[in-house]
């Protein structure tokens, strides 16, 4: 994310910024590759926001504060899990040879 960030901010990048028409299309390129590199993180994230926003609705027991933190760390910890698992199934996909048809 830092790199694209460093990317995005230099005016002269692969293909000049100033160029009409063209000029932002290799930093919209490079926002393609960082959202597919995250998409695992993204996920992840929406899902704990979601689950958050929704716990009052969710739980009818257990809503004090020391309760929601602890149930919120819990899940944190749970999609985290899964989010390293997705991105190590991406790895192991993008490993294996792919069909020459």
């Amino acid at each position: 994310v830092l790199c694209a960030l460093a990317y995005f901010s230099d005016p002269d990048d692969l293909i000049p910024d100033h160029i009409p028409g063209l000029g932002f299309l290799d930093d919209a390129i490079m926002v393609e590759l960082v959202l597919r590199e995250m998409k695992h993180e993204i996920a992840a994230y929406i899902d704990f926001c979601e689950f958050r926003d929704s716990y009052y609705k969710r739980f009818k027991i257990g809503t004090d504060r020391q309760t929601r933190e602890t149930r919120l760390m819990q899940k944190r910890e749970t999609l985290l899990e899964r989010m390293q698992r997705r991105r190590q199934k991406d790895r192991e996909e993008s490993d294996k040879p792919s069909p020459l048809w």
